[in-house]
């Protein structure tokens, strides 16, 4: 039933309440796991530090490169972690970092995947039109080519 699972992380432990359930499934089907933190571009972190008013100077933004980097190393190594640790418990799992919007990176990876489900968590906290759910896994839910399983971030 569910062959290839993409789970949406960040680093946090919070996020990482989706991991149970993921695993569980994983388990009892034999599914493949893709694990995906989605970084910043470049392109996003400087539209980020740009004023919203023209400066009396004009002045360089921050040079988002070694950000980014960092960014990139950070969620390798944590996903390698979190990979080794499903494999451990002879789960299928594979991962990687692509840079983006995370709601379109998650949708995209899903269907160049070909996944079955989807699994993340949720501040569950917003607007009127996220009172159940993030953004981001709001966009999912409404966008998503397969099944999509959210999980509170307080919820535990």
């Amino acid at each position: 039933m569910y062959q290839q699972i993409v789970v949406a992380l960040d680093g946090t432990g919070e996020a990482e309440r989706i991991l149970p359930y993921v695993e569980a499934l994983a388990k009892g089907f034999g599914s493949r796991v893709e694990l995906v933190w989605v970084t910043e571009s470049p392109e996003m972190i400087v539209a980020e530090t740009l004023p919203l008013a023209p400066p009396a100077e004009p002045s360089l933004p921050v040079d988002p490169l070694p950000l980014v980097e960092h960014e990139h190393q950070d969620a390798a190594s944590y996903l390698a972690g979190v990979a080794e640790r499903m494999r451990a418990q002879g789960i299928s799992a594979s991962y990687e970092d692509p840079e983006g919007k995370p709601a379109e990176v998650i949708l995209e990876t899903a269907r160049r995947l070909g996944a079955d489900l989807i699994g993340l968590t949720t501040h569950g906290r917003g607007a009127i039109g996220q009172l159940v759910l993030g953004s981001v896994a709001a966009e999912v839910v409404r966008h998503a080519p397969c099944p999509v399983l959210v999980i509170r971030r307080d919820e535990g």
